[in-house]
């Protein structure tokens, strides 16, 4: 059927005036605070790396950016609910490898990582670090694995949770070195640690900015990091590679949106948050709480998502 000239204008009118609301959102964005959920407890090592992050955030956007802890299922709950926020810009998620990669390979979620949730930067790269409790006569990885292999009972691993990467790190590490042991986990590192301390959990492995206060109480220490190679920011830590070839583990953190967040808003935030890490202040605060700072492009942390 052939439109007429009236007919093909009143169209183009009518869509004009539909699109013009968003248009007008995306010019004004950021017109009220924004969200950055983060899905671990508050007061915890994560949340030591976006606070400082979201304050920087705020003059460069000229808003403020809150932090909101929504802690459960090992990240889950806050990644499905920013998945089905709306997609305005104003709820960010504050992304992790677990729930983004790890929990979607072993479960069904109400949220697929891929669809509903657009890539803004990775921000950190980190490997976990073996910790033990300080009475376990060991000091490297090759004492471990020996005292572990001369024990009746396979040791006690503790583990922030089913399917965490605290869990998976676990897994990996009784694959490469044949050792078996028993899981508890916990909901968050801060009772794993106390337990360890309390010497009712024999090793895990965790961030290592979050084990920090009680290697320097002396009640828990640290004697290896997952990565391949050296961390940058921990070159005196041995890596377990050392002793178990090809042992590579790094946990990252990142920016998430709702996938049909406008590009233009994306953007703003991608622009903004890379401003911020790679400022000479925010590089030092975050350095120094033993993260590896990243700044991906979103088209390489959809890459890395992916992998």
């Amino acid at each position: 059927m052939k439109m007429t000239r009236r007919a093909s204008l009143k169209t183009l009118a009518v869509s004009s005036l539909l699109a013009a609301p968003a248009l007008r959102a995306q010019e004004s964005w950021p017109a009220r605070p924004i969200r950055i959920i983060n899905p671990w407890p508050a007061g915890g090592p994560a949340d030591a790396l976006i606070r400082p992050i979201a304050e920087a955030l705020r003059p460069v956007l000229g808003q403020n950016v809150v932090v909101e802890s929504q802690a459960g299922a090992n990240g889950t709950i806050a990644t499905a609910n920013v998945a089905k926020a709306p997609a305005d810009g104003y709820t960010l998620l504050y992304s992790n490898l677990g729930p983004m990669t790890v929990s979607p390979a072993m479960v069904k979620l109400p949220y697929d990582p891929i669809r509903d949730l657009a890539p803004i930067t990775q921000l950190t790269s980190s490997p976990l670090v073996l910790t033990v409790r300080d009475d376990l006569p060991v000091r490297n990885v090759e004492e471990f694995i020996r005292y572990a292999r001369a024990q009746a009972k396979p040791l006690i691993m503790g583990s922030v949770g089913n399917g965490s990467t605290t869990h998976i790190v676990g897994e990996m590490f009784k694959a490469a070195s044949g050792l078996d042991f028993t899981h508890v986990p916990y909901k968050g590192s801060d009772p794993l640690l106390l337990d360890m301390a309390g010497g009712r959990i024999d090793y895990s492995f965790l961030n290592y900015l979050g084990t920090m206060s009680f290697v320097k109480s002396g009640k828990v220490r640290v004697i290896a990091a997952s990565s391949l190679k050296r961390s940058q920011i921990i070159s005196d830590l041995p890596a377990i590679s050392e002793t178990l070839p090809g042992f590579d583990f790094a946990s990252w953190y990142g920016l998430h949106a709702p996938a049909a967040v406008p590009k233009p808003i994306l953007d703003t935030i991608y622009r903004a948050t890379i401003k911020v890490l790679t400022s000479d202040e925010s590089r030092q605060r975050l350095r120094q709480g033993y993260f590896e700072l990243v700044g991906s492009t979103p088209q390489e942390f959809d890459a890395r998502v992916r992998k």
